[in-house]
C-alpha cells in the first residue's frame, strides 16, 4: 500500500512540474538525428535567455558524413497556457507559423527539460562534450555480398567503374544497399558483359556470367592513323582488325590526343560477317614553303563532320 502511495505522489509531483513550465526548463542546446529514406539528417536547436532560438540541420544524401546541405531556422519561443489551461511551450517562426508543444511531449530530468519532440524530430539535451551533430547513426545501408563467377573463369570485375582486386570466382564485400550498380566483367579480348544490379539490405547475391566468344569481325582504317577503341577498350592504331565481336552494336571510338581529336560513332554487326569501316578524319594540313607538314593542333578541326565511308 505504502508502494502505491508513493508512486502516486511522484505521478502527481511530475504532472505538477509539467503544469509550471518555465522558460528556464529549456535554457541550453538540444540535438537530433533523423534517418531518412536514402539520405540523413541530423543537428542541434539552441534556446536562448532572450526568448529566441536557432535550428541548425545538416543533411547528408550519401552516407560519407559531410553535408550535402545545410539549413538554418530562427525565431522566438514563450511559454503560455493552452485552452485547456497547461503551461505549453509556442514556438514561432520567422515566417510567423508557430508549433505548440505540451508539456506531455516533453521529458523532465533534474527539473529541467531533458527531451521533446517537434516537427518529427526528437531532441536530446546535449550535455558536456557531446557533439553538435552526431553521426554514429549515419552509415550506408549495405548488402552482405555479391558472388561473381564467369564462364570462362578468371575473368575481371569492373562495378560503377572501380576495378576489383581479382579475377573470377571473386566476391565483392559490403555493397551499398538500395542503389543501383553496374557490373562490368571483362575477358581479354571478347566483348565486355555490363549488368545493372540493386541489392536490399544484408541481401547476398549469387551471379553467374556468360562472357561469349563473337563470330563477327570489323576492320577499321583511318585518315590519319589514330587509336582505335571498340567499346572503349583499346585495340591498336589503326589499321586494326578486331575479331571475336558479337553481333549488334558496338561503339568505335578514334582519339589523336596530340590534336585533341576524339571522334565515335555507333556501328551494327552482322552475325558471321566481316565489315570494313574506313574514316577520314577533319584534321587539317598545315603547309609551310609549299610543302606539306605534320599535322598542326592549332588548325586540327574543320567546321565539317568526318566522311565516313563503309564497304
Amino acid at each position: 500500500m505504502f508502494r502505491l502511495i508513493a508512486v502516486f505522489l511522484l505521478l502527481l509531483c511530475q504532472t505538477a512540474h509539467a503544469d509550471v513550465l518555465s522558460v528556464e526548463d529549456l535554457f541550453g542546446q538540444f540535438t537530433f538525428t533523423r534517418p531518412l529514406e536514402n539520405e540523413f539528417e541530423n543537428g542541434f536547436m539552441q534556446f536562448n535567455a532572450d526568448h529566441t532560438w536557432f535550428l541548425v540541420s545538416h543533411t547528408d544524401k550519401n552516407h560519407d558524413q559531410i553535408p550535402d546541405a545545410v539549413d538554418i531556422k530562427r525565431g522566438e519561443y514563450f511559454v503560455e497556457l493552452n485552452s485547456e489551461g497547461h503551461a505549453c511551450l509556442r514556438v514561432t517562426g520567422e515566417n510567423g507559423d508557430s508549433i505548440e508543444i505540451s508539456p506531455t511531449e516533453m521529458v523532465f530530468s533534474d527539473g529541467i527539460v531533458n527531451s521533446f519532440s517537434l516537427s518529427d524530430r526528437t531532441f536530446q539535451r546535449r550535455l558536456g562534450s557531446m557533439p553538435f551533430f552526431d553521426n554514429t547513426k549515419n552509415q550506408m545501408p549495405l548488402a552482405e555480398a555479391i558472388h561473381v563467377d564467369s564462364n570462362p573463369k578468371g575473368a575481371r570485375v569492373f562495378i560503377d567503374g572501380q576495378y576489383v582486386k581479382g579475377i573470377t570466382p571473386l566476391v565483392i564485400e559490403k555493397p551499398a544497399a538500395n542503389v543501383e550498380h553496374i557490373l562490368r566483367i571483362e575477358y581479354r579480348k571478347r566483348p565486355p558483359v555490363q549488368k545493372k544490379i540493386k541489392l536490399r539490405e544484408g541481401e547476398k547475391m549469387m551471379l553467374h556470367i556468360e562472357v561469349l566468344k563473337g563470330d563477327t569481325e570489323l576492320w577499321v582504317r583511318s585518315e590519319p592513323s589514330a587509336k582505335l577503341f571498340v567499346d572503349g577498350r583499346y585495340q591498336g592504331l589503326t589499321t586494326v582488325k578486331v575479331d571475336d565481336l558479337t553481333p549488334g552494336k558496338h561503339e568505335i571510338s578514334l582519339r589523336i590526343p596530340s590534336l585533341n581529336l576524339n571522334y565515335s560513332e555507333t556501328v551494327v554487326l552482322e552475325k558471321a560477317k566481316s565489315r570494313k569501316y574506313r574514316s577520314i578524319l577533319p584534321v587539317a594540313r598545315k603547309f609551310t614553303s609549299g610543302n606539306p607538314s605534320r599535322y598542326s593542333k592549332a588548325i586540327n578541326l574543320w567546321a565539317m563532320p568526318p566522311v565516313m565511308k563503309l564497304n
